[in-house]
Order: structure tokens, then sequence, then C-alpha cells
């Protein structure tokens, strides 16, 4: 309905006021004053709902519901709205309705305080008011499931216990239960307040490894206590002798320290330890008693042993002789060479042989020529200690064997570095 529209119907409603309440305005008219709103309704007509409890003067002024035609109520006196005995559905808060109609679908319910009926809709449709209310007086069953009950028994309360010492009584026994020491052990035991359990360390016996601890539970009635602890034998144990001679010509190193004359090492059966020996420059060594533990890093040595037993590390200076094979090459090799004019030689002809040596380059050594009648017994030939040595051929030295006798006197001093050029 439009504002104008609105109060006009309104001022036409208060001038028909008396007309209405002498029962005389017929529909007829009551349309002609609302001609610019529709409100007809295509719903048939039903019984009027009960004004029980409603006081009579309100009664008189209900709308009336004839043909197809809706009329409004019209109320000249501000009266209090009376409660409906209705229930009202799907309210989030359940006021008492204060309409003389009863209101569905609200979701608060106020008094109206115009003259226009109060019915709830989203959208401003007049609702039919001749509709039944069976559904409004449906009762609310899920709302009013009863709950299940979440009461949780407590438990009963245990007394806080007082702090105590109380007297404890240890069964020492090895893994096959055999009696370890004497046997027996008697201590006391000292509880917190309000604690109900308690460690002590478990005693030590000759020969055995002791559990970590010895743990014990109390109540309320406790008055004394017994345990068990059970003992490890220890493994058998044995010494490791290490021996060390000329350990100035070495360096021994057990966990990365260096070693004396010597050491000793208790081991366990079962246990190995390892070691390092290296020999300093120009010297040797040897090692028994133990073995390399890989055959990849030399020096590294391992004892793998269950008794008592000795490893001697023996470091000596290498003679001349051993430094000498040292730097010679193992493929070393000397080699003759015979230069000649001709193929056939004659008497007077002469005849070059050159020594050529290989692998001696680290050492130093003296050549001396020689000759034999029979491939057995040599003769030098005197002044012929070069690398060649020129024959001038005859009839005696043609059927002679030849051949160069090389002498390694000592190592080759290392050639002295040059100062770098300025």
């Amino acid at each position: 309905m439009k504002q104008k529209n609105w109060k006009h119907a309104v001022a036409l409603g208060l001038a028909l006021a008396i007309v209405l309440s002498a029962g005389i305005l017929n529909s007829g008219n009551w349309l002609h004053a609302n001609e610019d709103e529709t409100v007809a309704q295509e719903a048939p007509a039903t019984e009027a709902p009960a004004t029980e409890g409603v006081p009579e003067e309100t009664q008189a002024t209900q709308p009336a519901v004839q043909g197809n035609t809706v009329t409004e109520q019209i109320v000249l006196e501000e009266t209090k709205p009376a409660e409906t005995t209705a229930p009202t559905v799907a309210q989030e808060e359940t006021k008492p309705v204060e309409t003389t109609a009863p209101t569905v679908a609200q979701e608060e319910t106020k008094p109206v305080e115009t003259t226009a009926p109060t019915v709830a809709q989203e959208e401003t449709k007049p609702a039919e008011t001749t509709a039944a209310t069976e559904e409004t007086t449906a009762p609310t069953e899920e709302t009013t499931a009863p709950t299940e009950e979440t009461t949780v028994p407590t438990e009963e309360t245990q007394p806080i216990l007082e702090a105590a010492e109380l007297p404890l009584t240890v069964t020492l026994v090895d893994t096959e239960g055999n009696p370890v020491g004497d046997g027996t052990w008697i201590t006391t035991v000292n509880f917190a307040k309000g604690s109900t359990t308690a460690t002590i360390a478990a005693p030590k016996v000759a020969g055995y490894i002791a559990p970590e601890a010895i743990s014990v539970e109390r109540t309320a009635e406790t008055t004394e206590l017994t345990a068990t602890a059970v003992y490890e034998a220890e493994p058998e144990t044995f010494t490791i002798t290490v021996k060390i001679e000329n350990a100035e010509q070495g360096e021994v190193k057990v966990n990365g320290e260096k070693i004396g004359d010597g050491f000793t090492q208790e081991m366990q059966e079962g246990e190995t330890f390892t070691f390092t020996a290296q020999a300093a420059e120009n010297s040797r060594m040897t090692v028994t008693g133990a073995h390399l533990k890989d055959k990849e890093v030399p020096g590294e040595y391992i004892v793998e042993s269950n008794v008592d037993s000795t490893v001697t590390i023996t470091f000596k200076a290498k003679t001349p002789e051993e430094l000498v094979a040292e730097a010679l090459d193992p493929n070393r090799s000397v080699s003759i060479a015979v230069h000649k004019d001709a193929d056939i030689l004659y008497e007077g002809d002469q005849v070059t042989l050159e020594a050529i040596l290989s692998g001696y380059d680290n050492v130093n050594y003296t050549l001396q020529w020689r000759y034999s009648l029979d491939d057995q017994t040599w003769q030098d030939c005197p002044g012929q200690t070069g690398a060649t040595m020129t024959i001038t051929m005859d009839s005696t030295n043609y059927k002679y064997y030849w051949n160069v006798l090389v002498t390694i006197t000592g190592l080759k001093e290392p050639a002295a570095e040059q100062p770098a050029a300025e």
C-alpha cells in the first residue's frame, strides 16, 4: 500500500468506526474505501480463529471474512493487546504475543502500535487469517528430548602419603640366579611426601657389573620393602704389553698420542685396539705380535688377542746397502752396444764397446771393462773405466769375451737448490 492511500484508509476508518459499532457497514462499502489496495485472497473461507479470552469490546472489532474479501481491524481507542493462547512456532525467542490474533514464524514478537494487522511476513503481503492453527499447536518433540546424563563419577581421593624411611632387603643374584657377594643387602629407602616410588644405587660387587638402580614402590600399608638386583659377570681381562726399541728412530701413536718407550693396554675378551707406527727417514721398522689393520693403509696396526701378550716394535737405522737398494730401480739394466765399421773384421780393425745403464740415476757408481777366455774367469782391462772402450783387433783378442762391471759406491747427493734468478 502506498503511503498516501494508507493515510486515506485510516481517515476513512475513523469516520466509519461509529457505523461499524452500529453493525450497518457492509462489505461493499469496505471495498470501496480500499479501492487503491488489492486485498482479495483466493483461499477458501474458513472459520475465524477462536476469540476465547479476548475482551468483548475487542471482539466487536475483529475483522470479518466475507466471500474473497478480507477486512482490516479499525480500533478507535488504544487497547492493550491480549495474549494469545495459541503457541508460536519457529521462534528464536518465545515471548507472549501481544496482538489480538496469533502470529506465525516470528523471530521476536513485539506489540504492534498501529491499527494494521500484525502478521509476520518477509514480503508485505497479507497473510491468511482464516488458516487453521493445527500446525502451530503441534508438540515440539525434538526440543523436549531428554538429554543423556554426562556426570562422570569421581574417583575416591587417596590420602597423601607422608615422607617415610622404610627398611629394604635386596637379594643379590647373577643372571643365572646364583647368589652374588653376600647374597643379601639390607638398607633403608627414603620416600618424599606424596611419593609412592623411589630408587637407590645398587651396591658394587667385585667381578660383577651392578644394575643401574633398584626401584621400589610403597602403599599406605607398606612397612618394609624387598627387591632383587641382578648382576652381570665382568668379562675376563688381559694385558697387552707394547715394547718399543730404538724409539728415537721412529714414532708410535695410540689414539693420536705419541708413545715413548712402551705402554700396556688392558683389554677385555673380544676387544681390539689399534696403533700407528712409522720409522724415521733412513730407518726401518719391524713389528711382531700385531698385524696391519688394512694393507692399503701402511703403518696402521691392530692387536687381536684374548690372552696376555707382547707386541714388539723395533726401529733401526738402515745400512748403506739398504739405502742403496731402496734407491735403485728394481727394473734397472746394463747393456753393451758394439760399434764397428764393417760386419767382417780383420786384424787391425777397431771396435768400440759402449755401456748403457738404466735405473742408476740415484746412486754413484764406477765402471770397469773386463775380458775372459772362457766366459767364466774375468780379467780387468787396465785403465778401461769409462762408458766406452775401443779395441784394436789382433790374432789374440778376437777370441775374448768382453763385459763391464758396475760398482755402486753410495747414494747420490741430492742436487743443491739453485737460488732463484733475480
